[in-house]
């Protein structure tokens, strides 16, 4: 959001606006993996946590 403000607020801050998507990408892209990882951990031991008001399953 800050790299597109700034992209769009004046061709001035361009440069800038570089630096911190090149910055920021990559740290949104390790919280999306970690985030991924944990979800599916979730998911495979209580995924109830994630979903409380799923109807329980009858086996």
């Amino acid at each position: 959001m800050v790299a597109l403000s700034l992209w769009l607020s004046s061709s001035e801050f361009t440069p800038v606006a570089k630096v911190l998507l090149l910055t920021y990408l990559p740290l949104a892209l390790a919280d999306a993996a970690i985030t991924a990882v944990v979800v599916g951990f979730i998911m495979r031991v209580k995924p109830l946590a994630l979903f409380p008001y799923l109807p329980a399953r009858r086996e």
